[in-house]
């Protein structure tokens, strides 16, 4: 008896059509794994930039003089923080801004009152250059500064 061989070939192109396959497979599964990752990525990009954003175009409005506008996003943590700092100051903006214009009022009317009190019946009557009031020099003081 003989004894028996056995021979096995192996088709190369058959081991390369393997491999295309496998690498195939590989590269689709991993492409479908960062789409999924991408999904709360894109999520999670959404909820931090659109308050910002949101934030950016109050801040701009605030530069252009509108305290009026209510600013409200759905920021949380630390963006939710500076939302209500930045209520806080509008708040506190448009207090000043209307107490400003209560103190400009009221120096309005205090130096209309004190014009009305220094012109005496000369300068009333407007006789001679010196006595029109257009001629006098009016001072305006702030308090708080020393006369010259």
């Amino acid at each position: 008896m003989l004894p028996a061989q056995l021979t096995v070939e192996f088709s190369q192109q058959g081991q390369y059509l393997s491999t295309l396959e496998n690498l195939l497979t590989l590269f689709l599964v991993m492409l479908a794994l960062i789409m999924i990752a991408m999904v709360p990525a894109l999520r999670f990009s959404r909820q931090l930039t659109q308050p910002i954003g949101d934030m950016v175009s109050a801040v701009q409005r605030i530069r252009d003089g509108d305290l009026s506008m209510a600013i409200h996003t759905r920021a949380k943590g630390e963006l939710s923080e500076l939302e209500t700092a930045l209520r806080q100051m509008v708040a506190a903006l448009a207090d000043a801004q209307t107490e400003l214009q209560q103190n400009v009022d009221q120096a309005t009317q205090d130096l209309a009152r004190d014009l009305g009190n220094h012109r005496d019946p000369e300068h009333r009557t407007g006789h001679g250059a010196q006595g029109s009031p257009e001629s006098q020099p009016y001072q305006i003081r702030v308090p708080g500064q020393h006369e010259p």
